[in-house]
Order: C-alpha cells, then sequence, then structure tokens
C-alpha cells in the first residue's frame, strides 16, 4: 500500500511525518534544519564551518534550490524509508505569498527527481486550520523570521487580507537577550540559546482552563490567563 507522507518546511526546520488514518497527538517523525552544508572542498570545510552553512529558506522563499532537493532527498529516503522506484504519495505545506513561479518549479522537482505516486501542494494556514478541526479561522503563524497572518475562509485562503511581517521568532530572541544581558552581569547569553529556551518551554493551550494552569501554579490570578 502506498505511504502518504507530509512535509512543512520553513526557514528554520523541515518536519515531516507519515500520515495515518486517525486523529494523533505525536509531533512529527522527522525534524531537520532548514540549512545544507556543502562537502565539496573538505580542506574549506575543515577551516571555516559557519561559510559552508548554507540556509535554504529565507521569508517564507526557497533561497536554494539544490539544498532544498538534497534536504528532501534526505527526509524523503534516508529518514521516512522510501525506496527508489516505489515512491508514494506527497503533501507539501507551501507558504503564503509563494510566487506561481516556484510553485511550478517545485512541482516540477517533486514528479522528475522524486517520482511521487501523487502529489498535492496546500497553503499553510489551510492545514493549519484543518489540523483543529476548522473549516473557516484566523491564522496566526509565527516563523523563524517572519509572522504571517491570514484568513481561512470555507478551507481558502482569503489571499487579498492576507499579511506579512519580517519579523519573528529570531528577531524576538535578540531583543530579548538586548533586554536581559544587564541583569545577567558577566554571563553571556546568545539569540540561539534563547531560542532554544522558547522550543524547549513554549506550547499552545488548547482552552483557556488549559492556558489558566500554568499561571495559577506561579500563583497569578486565573483571570490573567483569559484576558492574555
Amino acid at each position: 500500500m502506498e505511504s502518504t507522507v507530509i512535509m512543512d518546511w520553513g526557514s528554520h526546520s523541515f518536519k515531516a511525518g507519515t500520515a495515518t488514518t486517525f486523529p494523533s497527538e505525536e509531533g512529527p517523525q522527522v525534524t531537520l534544519p532548514s540549512a545544507v552544508r556543502s562537502n565539496s572542498n573538505a580542506q574549506d570545510l575543515a577551516s571555516d564551518l559557519s561559510s559552508s552553512t548554507q540556509q535554504v529558506v529565507e521569508q517564507g522563499r526557497i533561497a536554494s534550490w539544490p539544498g532544498f532537493e538534497a534536504l528532501m532527498h534526505y527526509c524523503l529516503y534516508n529518514q521516512l524509508g522510501w525506496v527508489a522506484g516505489d515512491e508514494g504519495n506527497l503533501l507539501l505545506s507551501q507558504p503564503l505569498f509563494l510566487p506561481r513561479a516556484d510553485q511550478e518549479q517545485l512541482t516540477q522537482i517533486i514528479f522528475e527527481e522524486f517520482n511521487v505516486a501523487g502529489f498535492f501542494l496546500c497553503s499553510q494556514p489551510v492545514l493549519s486550520a484543518f489540523a483543529l478541526g476548522k473549516l473557516t479561522c484566523l491564522v496566526t503563524d509565527i516563523g523563524h523570521d517572519k509572522t504571517d497572518i491570514s484568513a481561512v475562509v470555507e478551507g481558502a485562503v482569503h489571499a487579498s487580507s492576507s499579511q506579512r511581517r519580517v519579523q519573528g521568532c529570531s528577531q524576538a530572541a535578540a531583543e530579548l537577550v538586548q533586554l536581559l544581558q544587564p541583569v545577567l552581569h558577566d554571563r553571556q547569553l546568545s539569540a540561539h540559546s534563547m531560542q532554544q529556551l522558547f522550543e524547549d518551554c513554549a506550547r499552545m493551550a488548547g482552552s483557556s482552563a488549559e492556558l489558566a494552569e500554568p499561571l495559577q501554579q506561579a500563583g497569578h490570578p486565573t483571570h490573567r490567563a483569559h484576558t492574555a
């Protein structure tokens, strides 16, 4: 039986997993950073690791097509167990404002290089809404280097009202480091470690009661959770 893989990509990471026929609270089976490192010149790689790392996605656009293809290949074949000649179906997320030319090139790569049995390109806000069982809602997607706000109406993005801001978690982490540095004295705190703290501690509440729980444990009045 053909398997179906769902893959979501952004400036920070690639996330993918095999689709199931039942609701699941499990996270993605594979999470990879959205960066590749060239090994074409071993001497340069050893002398300067930072210069050899290339960001694949920047602000919702594919910055390196070869790198994007390499990440997809590693994710599908090395991590999820696809076998050449016996590929399954692929559902790939699509960021807001992705140009039609990029959509066409992406579709061409999927069919020509990965020989998929079936392919569906779906908008990220629509997938976010479907994940919560909603056909109509307002989706705010705070990413690594951008924030997208869009209305999903009856399962389709209302494109004319969608907006993007070029601030995301990386900018918030850098700003928070600057605010905390005076009280840290000699201790150094990097934006990377602050962002890791976000990932370790942040969570999404499914209800107002669940949101109030950590505030109650910290001794804060419950009404703050409802007005936050």
